[in-house]
């Protein structure tokens, strides 16, 4: 309802009615004078969320996943019946529910002086937008300030955040109970009752934080100078990033991936190498030997790969692969629950920046004719599922 007027007898019916509204949000109350009759008009108005919606390009993400290292636009409409160009600060709040379960709190509060991969706030402060949070300096989020706007039109507006959440702000995959297309229905008075902005936990069908495992948004739209506003609720998701790359690289180059499959590096590595790496969930870095070395590539004769040895990372020293496709963890374990946790902030880690060995081979050669024997060494980042 655009503006709410409500006329009150004097006297303790008054004070009576104007309890009740606190429940409601912050709004401005104007008192007209009274009318001969003895009664006043109070006029009840504060500015209105009627829709938050994400998109990549025109694709609704809503209560769904985004990659990291790419642009989005976030866009809140609403009214205001003092007028849209009198809104002069929309809060956006950001941040990873980290697994809480329902009913889910409003974590907000938190985002600003937090770990930048758990969250972010994006400000606009009635002249231009930026990123609010105390650690701005990190690269975990960007803004793009050129795509930014907010465009008032008489009673109605319309402000959109441009911005684009980096390589290692982390994952969070949960399942959503609502639909994302063909629009964010939680705002559909139709489908989701007269007053869905003020909507938080426990409202239904679509209530916007019953998700766990998720991102949670938070909208503020307010009038400063009235002390007025209105809050609204959101969620997503972010998809698993990783990527791994050294410079001892045979073939060159980095991999990288992100979406709903993992990746897996394959190398022969010309040396000891400290292997670079990013990742936006829990991991571990594993190496394994794909088959015996065989002389010319082809064999038959070979050199078991029980005779390769390998340190470096947890593996404090030497010690031999059991045979072909064995498995030596060399970071973490994610199937037996000691993982190494999710990257912090900057741009990547390595074994070396983590205070550890870089990763070393060593094999014990055997009577064999003269030759070139060969096998595939596997390096593989393993994702938290």
């Amino acid at each position: 309802m655009r503006g709410l007027t409500k006329f009150l007898a004097v006297g303790v019916t008054m004070v009576m009615m104007l309890a009740a509204f606190s429940i409601m949000p912050a709004m401005a109350v104007d008192v007209d004078a009274p009318d001969a009759g003895g009664s006043i008009s109070v006029s009840v108005v504060y500015p209105h969320i009627s829709g938050i919606d994400m998109f990549s390009g025109i694709t609704p993400v809503l209560n769904d996943y985004v990659d990291v290292s790419n642009a989005y636009t976030l866009t809140v409409t609403g009214w205001y019946d003092y007028g849209a160009n009198q809104v002069d600060q929309i809060d956006v709040w950001m941040w990873r529910d980290d697994g809480i379960t329902v009913p889910e709190p409003d974590m907000s509060a938190g985002v600003d002086a937090g770990a930048p991969n758990g969250g972010v706030h994006l400000l606009y402060n009635g002249i231009t937008f930026s990123i609010a949070s105390t650690l701005t300096a990190d690269p975990e989020w960007s803004i793009n300030v050129g795509l930014c706007s907010f465009t008032p039109v008489v009673n109605a507006y319309t402000a959109v955040f441009a911005f684009m959440p980096n390589a290692q702000v982390w994952s969070a995959r949960g399942t959503f109970t609502e639909p994302t297309f063909p629009g964010n229905q939680r705002y559909d008075p139709g489908a989701n009752g007269t007053n869905p902005e003020d909507q938080m936990d426990a409202s239904a069908p679509f209530a916007p934080l019953n998700d766990i495992n998720t991102w949670d948004i938070k909208v503020v739209v307010q009038d400063v100078g009235k002390g007025v506003s209105d809050p609204s609720w959101d969620e997503f998701g972010v998809y698993q990033y990783s990527a791994i790359s050294t410079a001892g690289w045979a073939y060159g180059g980095d991999v990288d991936g992100a979406g709903p499959s993992n990746t897996m590096g394959v190398a022969l590595p010309n040396a000891d190498s400290d292997w670079t790496f990013i990742s936006n969930t829990q991991y571990d870095l594993k190496v394994s030997i794909d088959t015996d070395l065989l002389l010319g590539g082809v064999g038959p004769t070979n050199i078991p790969a029980a005779n390769i040895y390998v340190m470096g990372g947890n593996i404090g020293t030497l010690n031999a692969f059991t045979g072909p496709t064995a498995v030596q963890y060399v970071l973490g374990n994610v199937a037996a629950n000691t993982g190494q946790a999710a990257s912090a902030a900057g741009t990547t880690t390595s074994i070396s920046g983590l205070g550890l060995t870089a990763v070393g081979w060593s094999c014990d050669i055997p009577a064999r004719p003269m030759g070139t024997y060969t096998s595939t060494i596997t390096y593989a980042l393993d994702l938290d599922p």
